[in-house]
């Protein structure tokens, strides 16, 4: 049988088990071309509006909430299947923010935007 022939080599690898120590600094790197884990740092808004704002509420609370992957789409397995030919990617995955995700990654890839197609279907 061509499956008994086969000899497998396994070295363990470092782990991480806490999410929160992921983007430390002596984290184990799941990929040396992401820093400190992360592929994409998302930030939105006015941060100076939002602290300023924060300076005039009479009251804040300050809490921290986990709560993974909150997304209202049918289907969203954390995946995507990606397309790459004539300098051209067509990202297939669910999401609602296609457009975002089409500047983030093209962003990640040092490409134009014109060159990245994302569609969530």
């Amino acid at each position: 049988d061509a499956a008994e022939r086969i000899e497998a080599e396994f070295s363990p690898l470092p782990v991480l088990v806490e999410l929160e120590r992921a983007r430390d600094a002596d984290a184990p790197l799941l990929h040396e071309e992401a820093p400190r884990n992360t592929a994409l740092d998302f930030a939105f808004g006015d941060e100076a509006a939002v602290e300023a704002a924060f300076q005039r509420a009479a009251h804040v609370t300050r809490l921290k909430i986990v709560n993974n992957r909150v997304m209202v789409v049918p289907m969203e397995p954390r995946g995507a299947v990606v397309d790459y030919r004539d300098g051209r990617w067509t990202v297939r995955t669910g999401c609602q923010n296609v457009f975002g995700l089409r500047a983030s990654l093209a962003g990640l890839v040092e490409a134009p935007v014109e060159q990245v197609r994302v569609l969530a279907d």
